[in-house]
C-alpha cells in the first residue's frame, strides 16, 4: 500500500506517480475560486453529483477534496479536462486568475518553506551535502595504478588486521589491532600508505579498552581491494589469499605482503629456555588459515628462508639464527613493537631494514 504522505508527495509533482506523468501544476487563484471551478465543472459537464465528478476523474474522495478545497494543485491535464466543459466566457475568467507551475512545484514551495521556519537546519544540511560530496571527490584513485611495494604491503597488512564490507550504500575498510602496540604503526605505516596511493585524507579511529580500530570509507578502496585483488569482504580469517596479481610480480611485492602480515599477525620472542646460552631470537605469524601460511612458507623459501608451518596449522615459524637473521633482512619490519625488539639483537638493524627503502 502506498503511503499517504508518498501519495501526497507523488500529487505535488515531488516524485514521479505510477499514474500521472510529472507534468505542470494549476494553481487556480485562491481556495474560493478553485470551489467554483469545481462547482461549475460539475455544472456545465452535466454531473448530477461530486461522486459523479469523482468517478469521472477517477479519484477517491478524499484525494478529489484535496483538489476542491485547494490543498493540493492540480494537474494541467486535469485542469484542461475540467476547463473545457465551461463555456467560453466561464473559461476566460478562470484562465485569468489561474498560474501554471512546475512539475516539482511542490518541492520547491515545502523547501521555501523549511528554509523559512529551519533556517539553520537548511544550511547545516546543505554544508552536510557539500562535504560529502566533496570526500567523495577527493576519494578518488586509479584502480589499476601500478602495484608497489607499499602497496603489497598494505594488502599484507590487510590479509591480517584488515577488514572491508559495505552496508546499503556506505562502504568501508579498517584495521584492528591493540592500541597500545598498533597506533604507532598505523599512523606511520597504513595512513600514510592511504593517503598516498588511495587519495584518502581522513579516517575515523576508534578505541575501547586495550582495542582500536582505524576505518577509511572509501567505495574505491574496498573495489580495489575486492575486486582487483580478489580479497574478501566481511569475515575473511580463512578465506583470504595471498592476491594471485602479487604471487605472480616481483619477489619485492611478495616480501612486502609477507612484511605486512608479520606485522599484524606476527611476532618476535626470545626463547629464554636453559638449554640456549643466551635468549635464542624467534619468528612466529600466527593465522587459522593453512592455505596462507602455505604461500608464505613458498615465498619465504623463494627468498632464502627456511620456515616450517607446524602441525596444528596455526602458526609459520622461523627459528635458527641464521634463518631470523635472512627473515629481518629480506622482509623487515614497519611496526615499532617488532622493530624495538629486534634493535635489541641488532643494534643497526634500522641501516639495513628493507622497510625502511619500501616504496
Amino acid at each position: 500500500m502506498v503511503s499517504r504522505q508518498f501519495r501526497k508527495l507523488e500529487i505535488e509533482g515531488s516524485i514521479p506517480s505510477t499514474g500521472l506523468c510529472m507534468e505542470n501544476r494549476i494553481l487556480i487563484g485562491n481556495r474560493d475560486d478553485s470551489i467554483s471551478f469545481f462547482k461549475d465543472a460539475q455544472k456545465y459537464g452535466k454531473f448530477k453529483t461530486q461522486h459523479e465528478l469523482c468517478q469521472y476523474l477517477k479519484l477517491s474522495r478524499g484525494h478529489f477534496w484535496k483538489y476542491y478545497i485547494q490543498e493540493l494543485t492540480l494537474p494541467e491535464s486535469l485542469y484542461s479536462d475540467l476547463l473545457e466543459k465551461l463555456p467560453l466566457a466561464v473559461q476566460k475568467r478562470y484562465t485569468a486568475i489561474s498560474s501554471n507551475k512546475p512539475a516539482n512545484w511542490g518541492s520547491i514551495k515545502g523547501g521555501i518553506t523549511t528554509q523559512q521556519m529551519h533556517p539553520n537546519h537548511i544550511v547545516k544540511a546543505r554544508n552536510i551535502a557539500i562535504q560529502k560530496v566533496q570526500e567523495r571527490a577527493a576519494n578518488i584513485f586509479d584502480i589499476n595504478q601500478p602495484l608497489t611495494t607499499d602497496i603489497s604491503e598494505f594488502l599484507g597488512a590487510f590479509a591480517g588486521d584488515g577488514f572491508t564490507n559495505k552496508y546499503d550504500r556506505h562502504y568501508f575498510t579498517g584495521f584492528a589491532g591493540d592500541r597500545r602496540y598498533d597506533w604507532n604503526y598505523y599512523q606511520t605505516k597504513i595512513i600514510p600508505i592511504a593517503k598516498k596511493h588511495f587519495n584518502i585524507e581522513k579516517q575515523s579511529i576508534r578505541e575501547k579498552d586495550n582495542s582500536m580500530w582505524v576505518t577509511f570509507h572509501c567505495k574505491l578502496l574496498h573495489e580495489f581491494i575486492t575486486q582487483r585483488f580478489g580479497m574478501p569482504s566481511g569475515e575473511k580469517w580463512n578465506r583470504v589469499l595471498v592476491p594471485k596479481e602479487i604471487m605472480e610480480g616481483k619477489i619485492d611485492y611478495r616480501a612486502a605482503f609477507v612484511r605486512g602480515v608479520f606485522d599484524t599477525d606476527g611476532c618476535v620472542f626470545f626463547d629464554k629456555r636453559a638449554i640456549y646460552k643466551e635468549p635464542y631470537m624467534r619468528v612466529d605469524i600466527t593465522m587459522v588459515n593453512i592455505p596462507i601460511l602455505t604461500q608464505l612458507h613458498q615465498i619465504l623459501t623463494e627468498l632464502g628462508v627456511e620456515s616450517k608451518v607446524l602441525g596444528n596449522g596455526k602458526h609459520l615459524h622461523v627459528t635458527s639464527k641464521e634463518n631470523v637473521r635472512k627473515f629481518f633482512e629480506k622482509i623487515g619490519s614497519s611496526n615499532e613493537r617488532h622493530k624495538a625488539k629486534i634493535r635489541q639483537k641488532y643494534s643497526d638493524f634500522d641501516e639495513w631494514n628493507p622497510a625502511s627503502t619500501a616504496r
